[in-house]
């Protein structure tokens, strides 16, 4: 999957991974919407104004906070599944 498109405002960043960028021959996507006050620079200080960082950092902040929320939903998953085997 690659980034293929990105919409940022003042309070929010929405990015769309996909693994083709033609929406026709797209068979999976991700989508997500955060906002800008969760994101952090890898040194963990806040992303601030969006207009004065370079478009790679606010990805990669935007990426890192998604992957985040991710990783506690599976391990939230796994401690279910773990407590109610099949």
């Amino acid at each position: 999957m690659k980034l293929v498109e990105t919409t940022v405002t003042e309070t929010t960043i929405r990015l769309l991974l996909a693994d083709n960028p033609d929406p026709a021959l797209t068979a999976s996507w991700i989508e997500c919407q955060l906002p800008m006050a969760s994101l952090k620079l890898g040194s963990g200080t806040a992303i601030g104004d969006p207009n004065i960082r370079r478009l790679a950092l606010v990805h990669q902040a935007a990426l890192h906070e998604a992957r985040n929320a991710i990783t506690a939903e599976i391990r939230r998953l796994e401690g279910l599944a773990s407590s109610n085997p099949p």
